[in-house]
């Protein structure tokens, strides 16, 4: 389960990584990266006036020095849009 934090409302929403896992061909295939990186995952709560949704996105980042990490690699940003939830 994701937490996520709504400011507004000061409430947390948990998000199934199995639910977003049926949105997105990232989740269902290994994503490859080197060795030695560290995975980052972002997600967003989106809305409009009817519906709620997700959008979230893998990226993995390789140190180059104590305080230094570059992008090695990252999945395509990714929406459960087609399927959110009706408000």
């Amino acid at each position: 389960m994701v937490p996520h934090l709504l400011p507004s409302q000061g409430i947390f929403v948990l998000v199934p990584l199995k639910l977003l896992k049926s949105y997105s061909p990232e989740f269902q295939r290994p994503l490859y990266f080197p060795q030695d990186t560290e995975l980052e995952v972002s997600m967003w709560r989106q809305t409009d006036d009817t519906k709620i949704w997700y959008e979230w996105i893998v990226e993995a980042y390789a140190w180059v020095g104590p305080k230094t990490r570059i992008k090695v690699g990252a999945s395509e940003m990714h929406s459960s849009r087609k399927v959110g939830c009706l408000m």
